[in-house]
């Protein structure tokens, strides 16, 4: 039911003519939030903090179905959201140079606009 809740509010929001640049570019940024939050949410589980790991877990499914929600509306292949996400871990995990130890780089790169990106819901 949240799925389809989550599909219908993101068919409003864009469900009028919208440039489809723009909401590839939006796919594209909520996916690498989702990423993001997936990567926190991991750090978090592995430094004991259950509670935080929970919190990034709920923003990393809420980016997700944003992101999926965005490429059902643009008629995106599944696989170039599969791809997007595994490029986004991929660059971060690079960021970082494997070293959880260095989570402050991506924080620092994408904390603040994720959390923008996130509360912006579907539209920008």
């Amino acid at each position: 039911m949240m799925k389809h809740s989550i599909a219908f509010a993101i068919l409003l929001a864009i469900g009028s003519p919208v440039n489809a640049q723009d909401a590839n570019n939006r796919q594209h940024d909520v996916t690498t939030c989702a990423a993001f939050y997936g990567l926190m949410a991991k750090g978090a589980a592995k430094s004991g903090d259950d509670a935080l790991a929970e919190l990034m877990t709920t923003s990393a499914n809420l980016a997700m179905g944003l992101a999926w929600g965005i490429a059902s509306t643009m008629n995106m292949e599944t696989n170039t959201v599969i791809e997007r996400y595994e490029m986004a871990v991929a660059s971060m995990m690079s960021d970082m140079a494997g070293n959880w130890n260095n989570t402050s780089i991506i924080i620092e790169k994408y904390g603040i606009k994720c959390q923008d990106v996130v509360n912006a819901g579907p539209q920008r």
